[in-house]
């Protein structure tokens, strides 16, 4: 049902390709929070925090919920005594509740930029006691124009008993910045690549859509907004490397928030307002939890583990109400005033959008599934269109990038 003229063997990554000047490729944010370039409608405005400002208060305040996702990035980047490169990317077989617990003897599922095998002992850079240990190794990590690491999980030994994984981080990581700026974290960067509004320690990497919005603009929405949770994997800066995209291996990425949160969009949905998803990782959320409640209307879910498969939602009916779909998730908690799982979901064209209706997020690299997600949005022919218009009025691209507000394709606003 979810299939709309397209079939997954027909899209091709090369469909989805452009070419993205490396002049364009922002390595530094704007100068001041808000202040980048904001394409909307195909006119380019010079301020992102004026201009949202003021369309907020002309048009989108009394028919618009916005989205936030709230996640804070945490110092998951190290590096040990000979060079290599460790990126911290969650916990094996737990949670992010381990943050608050002692750092020894804890197993993280963690990409090495390094050929390593099990048992091999990593020493921290420059921290005498301070070690990793391969347990064992998942998979080959392979970049782009980056050198060739392993997916692996290790243990960790920390320099001081009684020294916690938050204060591990704290001391001996720094903000994973993307590796495509080639250079070392600065100290401005762990305030401008974090969002104001973060909370909930987990990313290791930021949702970027977010950077634009400075405090005053948060507070001049949040009568109309809810703040979720998906903590950013390392997965978004692994490129499509297989010709058929559907071929490609979704990451999966956990999720959580609070009912409170979840009811204010079931309200704002009742009283027929707009969803705007500030981010793909809020889209990619919301999107998830309607399918998730989908999934239990099916008998499809264990309710103490909420999860969504790369292509669950394909197979789904999708005539539920997105209102109804969403108690049916906040019912799956009775017991706690916080929702969570995780979720692979993939989407690129054919996939119909049920939750999200307006879509504020960067320029994305040319061979990333988020381009398959905004192409799905707004449609492919309208996002080439609106790259090569970027492209020419020489906008800046990626995380610290310019920004644009992206509309729901007719056809799908027809069909909700």
């Amino acid at each position: 049902e979810m299939w709309q003229e397209e079939g997954r063997e027909s899209l091709r990554k090369s469909d989805f390709i452009y070419d993205l000047p490396s002049e364009l490729i922002a390595l530094h944010p704007a100068t001041v929070r808000g202040k980048s370039r904001f394409l909307q409608n195909n006119k380019i405005h010079p301020e992102f925090d004026k201009a949202f400002r003021d369309l907020w208060n002309n048009s989108l305040k009394s028919n618009t919920h916005i989205v936030f996702n709230d996640s804070r990035v945490v110092k998951a980047r190290c590096a040990v005594d000979s060079g290599v490169e460790l990126l911290f990317l969650d916990p094996f077989e737990s949670d992010l509740s381990v943050l608050a617990t002692e750092a020894t003897g804890q197993k993280w599922r963690v990409m090495i930029r390094a050929k390593v095998s099990a048992g091999k002992v990593l020493a921290l850079d420059g921290l005498s006691g301070c070690s990793v240990e391969v347990v064992s190794v998942v998979a080959p990590w392979i970049e782009e124009d980056e050198v060739d690491g392993v997916d692996c999980i290790v243990k960790v030994s920390a320099a001081s008993s009684g020294m916690t994984m938050a204060e591990f981080f704290d001391s001996f990581g720094s903000i994973p910045i993307p590796p495509y700026f080639n250079r070392e974290a600065i100290p401005d960067d762990e305030v401008r690549y974090q969002n104001v509004f973060a909370k909930e320690e987990g990313s290791v990497a930021a949702p970027t859509a977010g950077l634009h919005f400075t405090d005053e603009l948060i507070k001049e929405v949040e009568g109309s907004a809810s703040f979720l949770t998906l903590h950013v994997g390392a997965g978004t800066f692994k490129p499509i490397e297989v010709d058929v995209v559907t071929d490609h291996s979704m990451h999966s990425e956990k999720f959580s928030c609070s009912k409170k949160e979840v009811e204010l969009l079931v309200k704002a949905l009742e009283q027929g307002k707009d969803i705007l998803a500030v981010g793909t990782t809020s889209a990619r959320t919301l999107e998830s939890l309607y399918w998730i409640g989908v999934s239990i209307d099916q008998g499809q879910q264990d309710p103490t583990a909420l999860t969504l498969a790369q292509y669950q939602a394909y197979d789904l009916p999708s005539s539920m109400a997105v209102a109804d779909s969403l108690k049916l998730v906040l019912g799956a908690f009775p017991d706690s005033d916080v929702i969570s799982g995780s979720t692979a979901l993939m989407i690129h064209p054919g996939y119909r959008f049920q939750v999200v209706d307006k879509l504020v997020t960067n320029f994305h690299a040319p061979d990333s599934t988020l381009m398959l997600m905004v192409s799905a949005f707004a449609g492919t022919r309208e996002i080439k269109d609106i790259y090569k218009h970027a492209i020419k009025e020489e906008m800046k691209f990626l995380s610290y990038g310019d920004v644009m507000m992206l509309e729901k394709k007719e056809e799908d606003r027809k069909a909700n």
